[in-house]
């Protein structure tokens, strides 16, 4: 990890290169798995049918068991392909990342709030716009300054001072923030993950241990009890990636309450009510990532509200 950002905060606690390094498997594992989608004749009850059925959730393609996938269905699978492919690109080979601007805090506990102008250094005329906008009210990290205490990213929060990780009730794993020309004159790509990622009753560290033939007793073959440290990373890497395309889709549930698509149901709805929102949406993405990886689950998705 430490070739493609700057690690910022206590992480050496965790094993980043671990996530990384399965992140890779599973985007190549699914890139491999559209190839074989889309090149041959799809048997029931067998893993090409599985993730056939993945393909179906998460990108609503016609599956027709026996018989080879529709052009419609290539089509956007070739979509995903891409994307995956660019995905894989980054973080395999570094491509459009680097710790001179690319930041990855391990959590917000080495953030602070800050109010000082001084901080910003030369600010550049393009920024006079942005400056306008947010004025100088930012988060930083406090360990990161050059010898004239010149910040080395600012985070823009539109809620202020409230702690990052602490939004929305603290259930956020990870945000992604858009690139600003402000802090020392350059773009900043950021990734914080929250403790709602490390904590291992909402995100599991790997998924390895679940690619059998059989699930622990008390586990579900739920996609949503499968959501994965590698995945989060996924998602997040579309945000930075793709900054305006890939942000987190507007959905109605089944309630009729607008959302944000994350999760599997509100996932799968959205490849049936927009299939471009499904196409540029980051947890469709994690979601058949996810499910590609683990070959024999036969996912549960919950009952439709009557």
């Amino acid at each position: 990890m430490a070739n493609l950002f700057t690690l910022v905060g206590p992480c050496n606690t965790y094993d980043l290169d671990s996530m990384l390094g399965e992140a890779i498997n599973m985007v190549t594992n699914a890139q491999t798995q559209i190839g074989a989608l889309t090149s041959g004749a799809i048997l029931p009850f067998t893993t090409k049918a599985r993730i056939a059925n993945n393909a179906q959730n998460m990108f609503n393609t016609n599956t027709q068991w026996k018989r080879v996938l529709d052009s419609p269905s290539r089509a956007k699978l070739d979509q995903v392909t891409g994307i995956y492919g660019n995905l894989l690109n980054a973080i395999q080979n570094g491509a459009n990342l680097g710790p001179a601007t690319n930041f990855f805090i391990c959590t917000d506990q080495t953030l602070e709030y800050v109010n000082d102008p001084s901080m910003f250094g030369p600010i550049p005329g393009t920024s006079d716009d942005e400056m306008a906008l947010y004025g100088t009210s930012v988060w930083t990290d406090k360990t990161l300054r050059d010898a004239n205490g010149v910040i080395e990213f600012a985070i823009y929060p539109m809620v202020g001072k409230t702690p990052l990780c602490s939004q929305n009730g603290g259930s956020l794993a990870g945000q992604t923030f858009k690139p600003t020309p402000l802090a020392v004159n350059k773009p900043s790509n950021i990734i914080l993950f929250c403790p709602a990622a490390w904590d291992t009753t909402r995100v599991k560290t790997s998924l390895v241990p679940y690619q059998g033939n059989y699930f622990k007793p008390g586990d579900k073959a739920s996609p949503d009890d499968y959501r994965s440290l590698p995945g989060t990373f996924i998602h997040e890497m579309l945000h930075l990636l793709y900054p305006f395309q890939f942000e987190d889709k507007d959905v109605t549930d089944r309630s009729g309450f607008v959302k944000k698509a994350y999760n599997f149901d509100l996932c799968f709805d959205l490849a049936r009510s927009n299939i471009d929102y499904a196409l540029n949406n980051p947890d469709n993405y994690r979601i058949f990532a996810e499910g590609c990886f683990l070959p024999n689950v036969r996912w549960m998705a919950a009952a439709p509200a009557s």
